[in-house]
């Protein structure tokens, strides 16, 4: 039987550390942490419009809640840029 080990350093701090591996393993080796957390938070964004209900939107939030708490501190103008987006969304929602 074969077996593998992760090896975790806890070298990721903050919002860096909710950060999906899938998005930081698209970005080029080196990429500093506060440009991979600014791609997530972007992603993010852009995700608040692609469901079609409301209640998707809300569980993609709640599943992000922990990145979205250190994004607050770490970038409070892309915090500020999702919570808009989220806030257009469901405007958008209820106009319908």
């Amino acid at each position: 039987m074969s077996s593998f080990t992760i090896e975790t350093d806890g070298s990721f701090i903050g919002a860096r550390q909710y950060v999906p591996d899938w998005m930081a393993d698209g970005c080029d080796v080196g990429t500093p942490d506060s440009t991979i957390v600014n791609l997530y938070g972007q992603h993010l964004m852009g995700a608040v419009f692609n469901p079609k209900t409301q209640a998707t939107v809300i569980k993609h939030v709640l599943a992000n809640w922990a990145f979205l708490h250190e994004l607050g501190k770490e970038n409070p103008h892309l915090f500020n840029e999702f919570w808009t987006a989220y806030a257009e969304r469901i405007w958008d929602a209820e106009a319908t």
